[in-house]
């Protein structure tokens, strides 16, 4: 997908506020077209002051030279973000440290994101690797049907919410490991995306039956 000056600077304010409470500051967010690694944080060595007050200083850049997905670019955003803060809190270790891990972990566990320590330019396209996605296929009553890549967070929020929806009519659930599936975000949102009989025939044939229980979403019976 392309990326634009907008679109960053609104993902960025997106996870700003679902994995850091909103407590970062705004930061000139750059598109650049390296091929050697997808993102930085770039901030001054020597600064006067606190590290708040050279926050000017300061600028995160994004590469655009290779063809990623949504959610790609919100990880590979977030990982920056990480370092940003870790600045801002004067943390010194080395650059992929316990603290920057110990954080890592912990948003990849609260807001469903992929974040990584190993993610380098060159490596195999978003649709060729792996990934664990939960699958919702909602039928509506006027005959149209869609998915929805759920985060695995909220896989139960949404199967409640949905129900609720005017128009609704049933939902199946599955599990897949098809990297094709990245090209759909991994929602905490009620989000529908329309999918052709095609892509539902070649590719939600082959993913896994889920059901969903009162406590758990499982292998069908």
């Amino acid at each position: 997908m392309e990326i634009t000056q907008i679109y960053l600077n609104n993902l960025y304010e997106e996870i700003n506020q679902e994995a850091f409470q909103g407590r970062l500051p705004d930061v000139l967010i750059q598109i650049g077209k390296a091929t050697r690694q997808l993102g930085c944080f770039i901030y001054p060595v020597n600064i006067n002051g606190s590290p708040m007050n050279n926050i000017h200083l300061c600028r995160i850049r994004i590469s655009r030279a290779f063809n990623r997905t949504h959610e790609d670019y919100r990880d590979t955003l977030a990982h920056e973000m990480i370092h940003m803060y870790l600045w801002l809190a004067g943390v010194k270790e080395t650059h992929h440290g316990p603290t920057f891990v110990r954080m890592m972990k912990d948003i990849n566990s609260r807001c469903g994101y992929n974040i990584s320590v190993s993610v380098r330019g060159g490596e195999a396209p978003a649709d060729q690797r792996p990934t664990k996605s939960y699958l919702a296929v909602v039928n509506w009553r006027d005959g149209q049907r869609t998915l929805t890549r759920v985060a695995s967070t909220y896989v139960f929020e949404f199967h409640k919410a949905v129900t609720r929806c005017p128009g609704f009519k049933s939902i199946d659930w599955y599990g897949s490991t098809d990297g094709w599936f990245r090209r759909y975000p991994a929602v905490r949102t009620l989000k529908f995306f329309k999918i052709t009989p095609d892509d539902y025939d070649t590719r939600i044939s082959q993913a896994i039956p889920l059901e969903m229980t009162s406590r758990e979403l499982r292998l069908k019976s």
